[in-house]
């Protein structure tokens, strides 16, 4: 029976998606960026889930795109990258919008592709043996996966442009003093330090969690003004939730 490229579980509202190509540093082929995609749509369907865990087997998160493939693609190159590129950027598409956390857990080689996927997470955590690179230049290409959004947003236009542009190979240290990652751990407790993680913030309202996100992914398109009505709308109607007032009766002692 073929490997998955992907494996997927739900369990006490926490979506796992693992990649499953450890034996090519966990490539994204068409298999993995289809599977990624599927997985993905489930979770955000699924009305339970409450966190999403993104993970990886082997000694790897993922090396990026399947250079082999894209070396076996010849003067096909193109369509070979645009049916790997698709159902990928789909489902990063959908991780931006998703209305619970993301956290990825992360170890060994995050380049390329894979570094857009390692900072897709609203929490990324990583082993101290973690390393990231951009890739691409070296490559000849300018970037894919959203990453010239998603590095902009986190550590700026011009810091940016020269990750993108020296192709540094970046430590677990230095990407957490750039903010790049939130957390490191040993190698050994990744997993488990990333699970203990997904459970705490399971036990939040969803509801809640899904406004939060709603909310602070509205800047900078809206003004001061328009946070404010925003807030103020959800704050009324949060206060006609039971669950809120049970919050406060709990909060209180009672």
């Amino acid at each position: 029976m073929e490997q998955k490229a992907i494996e997927f579980q739900i369990e006490n509202g926490i979506a796992r998606i693992t990649l499953n190509r450890p034996k090519h540093g966990n490539a994204v082929n068409a298999d993995l960026a289809d599977e990624l995609l599927t997985a993905v749509q489930a979770s955000i369907t699924t009305s339970d889930v409450s966190v999403l865990l993104i993970e990886a087997s082997g000694n790897n998160f993922c090396y990026g795109g399947d250079i082999v493939e894209f070396s076996r693609a010849g003067c096909n190159l193109d369509k070979c990258i645009e049916r790997i590129i698709t159902p990928f950027h789909a489902a990063l598409a959908l991780l931006s919008e998703a209305p619970f956390p993301v956290i990825t857990a992360i170890q060994g080689h995050a380049a390329g592709g894979g570094l857009s996927l390692a900072l897709a997470g609203d929490f990324a955590l990583a082993a101290d043996t973690a390393f990231f690179r951009t890739a691409y230049i070296g490559l000849g290409f300018a970037g894919d996966g959203g990453i010239t959004h998603i590095l902009a947003r986190l550590v700026g236009t011009k810091k940016s442009i020269q990750l993108m542009l020296s192709n540094e190979k970046i430590s677990a240290e230095s990407a957490l003093t750039m903010g790049l990652i939130d957390e490191i751990t040993s190698p050994d407790l990744l997993q488990k330090t990333a699970l203990n993680l997904a459970r705490n913030l399971s036990t939040n309202n969803i509801q809640s969690m899904k406004i939060i996100k709603s909310l602070v992914n509205r800047f900078p398109r809206d003004d001061f003004k328009t946070q404010l009505n925003q807030e103020q709308k959800y704050m009324i109607s949060q206060a006609r939730e039971v669950h809120t007032q049970a919050a406060i009766q709990k909060f209180l002692g009672k």
